[in-house]
């Protein structure tokens, strides 16, 4: 959450729009409110606003070579120009920007304030900029910003400028991404790549614990402790350069129809039809011990756990060992008692940042356990932290309501159970079969595409002015309708709810009446009888049915009898109707947000990567 950017080059030039330029591509992170800061003359220019970056105004037209800008995702105090970054020291000569929660600054703040600091916001962060403010009486810049960052308690990515030292960024990381971008005639830094790819080609990833100093023609890395370290550069790829919403109007829609794409992406070069196996470069070298595992555990947040929890029906289903879908967030409480050297720990997360994912994988990691890294972002601290894993391939995904990432998600973990399963006796005719089916995902999608869409956007117009959906799924449909509340909720502000449609009975039931609606999602032959009973007790008590379903005709009389249908195209495997189930809800939750004006792609409260507690 929040988003930092920080440029220093050799010559001066517009700045301001550099930094904004830089913070609207961060904005999904946060966009309570923005500011940017530079130096020009002997003193900050300093612009903030609340709300989105996008409502950054120039009100100079000096021209700088160092800044720093922040878009916020408000942890400590309130959403206002006076909490929004950066925030400074009591003379005006340290600017601080930084993702992140000090846990400690309450404390900090009382001693400071004793000492005779003030304090002009209600934020964590400020007191950064107090803290070194109080160690450059005594030390240099550099040496200041790490005793500082030695007394606090918490997660940070920081960056720093002070007016002593105006040919320096100093930026540093714990807890919260931060990466360096290489330019033709400057440096920046960064919370993710979207800051910077308009100005850099290459990129250098922060470690935990480390900070960089930063010259206009140089960058030096060092641990916060202050031993030298040698870093790579990575070249950004040409999909990750490209980030524009192109001829839509809103991020969202683009990615849901660009999955027929992504998807085909994720299979390109990964799957050898012939020998029904996947080819999966990034877990090659753990392939030997991946044929021990006795036990999974698959993990993630939001999205990211229902990914998990298909991941958990498909391993049981074609691996045939215990697996267990946890939440990210409730397992780093929870006691991990599987053995550690025949256990598979899976770890999902779209950024690769999201904290409580990333807390889990380093316990686990230290304990000895097997660990995967599925992300989106290959230079991430989860994929540089497991060692092993599979890149997602969604390319950059922009709105906070994610949908390419999850289709591609459950690829990942398909392809992967495929590959255990081949190794513990599926037949090779079976790996191809499997492979084949998921290969006619895009095409079906194309289809799918072309019939949904005027049909989603009819049913959304009779939807919106319902104060509650409910979504229903068995199985393989349940992570599916936890997706689709999920979607509906957070992009639409319409109450959405999700059952395992056998527990309508042990309460949820009490809901349905004549306004009740609910989607039944219903396109498994074997669990078609035991959902429509569930239709039958929603029917019987006036509620309304819209089923989601394959074309069969031992199913019309139910089809009949329904308020809507709608049809997803058959499969021989289960476990590949997921990603035909969850379309139609992507799309109508994109409608119902459009009908109701919302922000689509930056729905309030919500930030796109989580990077606090």
């Amino acid at each position: 959450m929040c988003g930092i950017v920080g440029y220093i080059g050799k010559k001066n030039t517009d700045l301001f729009s550099i930094l904004k330029a830089g913070l609207i591509g961060l904005e999904y992170r946060g966009y309570d409110s923005a500011g940017v800061t530079f130096l020009a003359g002997k003193g900050f220019e300093v612009i903030k606003c609340v709300g989105s970056p996008t409502k950054l105004t120039a009100t100079t037209t000096k021209l700088s070579s160092i800044g720093i800008g922040h878009t916020r995702w408000a942890t400590h105090g309130g959403i206002s120009e006076r909490n929004a970054h950066p925030h400074f020291d009591c003379k005006g000569e340290i600017a601080v920007v930084h993702n992140g929660t000090i846990e400690n600054f309450a404390e900090l703040t009382a001693v400071l304030k004793k000492a005779g600091h003030r304090f002009t916001s209600t934020t964590d962060t400020e007191v950064i900029a107090h803290l070194i403010e109080a160690e450059m009486k005594k030390s240099p810049f550099k040496t200041a910003v790490e005793r500082a960052l030695s007394r606090v308690v918490g997660a940070f990515g920081i960056a720093v400028i002070s007016k002593k030292e105006p040919h320096t960024i100093i930026a540093a990381r714990r807890g919260s991404p931060l990466l360096i971008g290489i330019g033709k005639d400057s440096l920046m830094v960064a919370s993710d790549q979207n800051a910077l790819v308009a100005y850099c080609k290459h990129v250098v990833y922060l470690d935990e614990n480390e900070l960089v100093v930063l010259t206009p023609d140089r960058f030096s890395v060092t641990t916060l402790a202050g031993a030298s370290v040698i870093k790579q550069k990575h070249a950004l790829t040409e999909q990750e350069q490209t980030t524009g919403k192109g001829r839509y109007k809103h991020y969202m829609l683009k990615e849901i129809e660009e999955q027929a794409e992504t998807l085909a992406a994720g299979m390109s070069g990964r799957l050898d039809e012939k020998n029904g196996m996947p080819v999966l470069g990034g877990i090659r070298q753990i392939l030997p011990r991946l044929k021990n595992v006795s036990n999974i555990i698959i993990t993630g947040c939001g999205t990211a756990y229902h990914a998990a929890l298909y991941g958990k029906y498909l391993f049981e289903q074609i691996v045939g060992v215990p697996v267990r879908a946890e939440i990210a967030s409730e397992l780093l409480y929870e006691k991990v008692n599987e053995p550690p050297d025949r256990t598979l720990v899976i770890f999902v997360s779209q950024s690769g940042e999201t904290a409580d994912t990333k807390d889990v994988l380093v316990e686990l990691k230290q304990r000895g356990f097997l660990c995967i890294g599925i992300v989106n972002v290959a230079g991430s601290s989860i994929a540089r932290e497991a060692g092993a894993g599979i890149y997602i391939r969604a390319g950059v995904e922009r709105a906070v309501a994610s949908t390419k990432a999850f289709t591609s998600q459950m690829l990942a973990l398909a392809l992967l159970g495929v590959t255990m399963a081949r190794q513990r006796g599926m037949s090779k005719i079976e790996g191809s079969d499997i492979l084949a089916e998921f290969k006619k995902i895009p095409s079906s999608y194309r289809t799918m595409m072309r019939i949904l869409k005027p049909k989603i956007r009819t049913l959304a117009k009779k939807l919106v002015d319902q104060s509650s959906l409910t979504f229903l799924g068995k199985k393989y449909s349940y992570p599916v309708a936890l997706e689709a509340a999920l979607k509906v909720k957070e992009i639409s502000y319409i109450v959405a709810e999700s059952y395992p449609a056998g527990e309508l009975k042990h309460g949820p039931l009490a809901l349905v009446d004549k306004d009740f609606v609910a989607f039944v999602i219903a396109p498994e032959n074997n669990l078609f009888d035991k959902l429509s009973n569930t239709i039958h007790e929603i029917q019987a008590r006036g509620g309304s049915i819209l089923l989601v379903t394959n074309q069969d005709r031992r199913r019309e009389k139910i089809i009949k009898a329904v308020r809507d249908v709608i049809f997803v195209p058959p499969t021989k495997f289960n476990f590949v109707y997921p990603f035909y189930t969850v379309l139609p809800f992507q799309f109508l939750s994109y409608e119902l947000a459009l009908l109701l004006n919302r922000d689509i792609d930056k729905p309030r409260n919500l930030a796109k990567s989580v990077t606090v507690h």
